[in-house]
């Protein structure tokens, strides 16, 4: 979860830099959603140390939400922090403000998100996640039959993988007019390689 955190406190410092965008619990997991899917697509390897469920507005990070039930409906407008156990294996138990370390190859991946979906609203990225063809939709609606009440069913990383690949190589949903502008600069493998 500490990479998770890390990722989420970008997000977060990236939405109180000047002018400053108001960044909602619900539009930082989107975000988050799509940093790890277009991560997974280009490098084959999880961008998040945390897991996707299907909720039931969208995929959503259990722990992660528990964290920002805080601002409620308000915009997140401080870093989030965790509490690193002894027993985890760490030595000692402290409260920590997780950070991305230095030149962390992610970071461009993470700046075209913030680009090209930072500024847009809550309702529009709840729209592009949950349309009926994501992993999301897939998971929700193809395992309802047989879903039990408040049974947690993740969204896996392949099904995630495999869906942010198609959108590489070009798709024909209407999301991807939205991503689209994720690919508008070249990376390297190492940045994401997103085009």
């Amino acid at each position: 979860m500490l990479r998770t955190v890390a990722i989420a406190n970008y997000f977060i410092d990236r939405s109180l830099e000047p002018p400053g965008r108001a960044l909602y619990a619900s539009s930082l997991t989107a975000l988050l959603y799509f940093a790890h899917g277009w991560w997974l697509g280009a490098n084959n390897q999880p961008l998040l140390d945390a897991r996707f469920v299907a909720g039931t507005d969208g995929p959503e990070i259990p722990r992660l939400n528990r964290m920002l039930r805080m601002f409620d409906t308000n915009p997140v407008n401080k870093r989030l922090t965790l509490f690193l156990d002894a027993a985890a294996g760490n030595g000692k138990s402290a409260w920590t403000t997780p950070a991305l370390e230095g030149a962390d190859p992610a970071a461009p991946v993470l700046d075209q998100v913030w680009k090209a979906l930072g500024g847009e609203s809550v309702y529009l990225l709840h729209d592009l996640l949950t349309q009926p063809y994501t992993p999301w939709a897939a998971i929700w609606h193809g395992s309802s039959s047989s879903r039990k009440p408040n049974e947690v069913v993740e969204v896996d990383d392949e099904r995630i993988r495999r869906w942010f690949v198609a959108r590489r190589e070009g798709g024909t949903s209407p999301l991807d007019a939205v991503l689209a502008a994720i690919k508008n600069k070249p990376l390297s493998r190492a940045g994401g390689d997103l085009v």
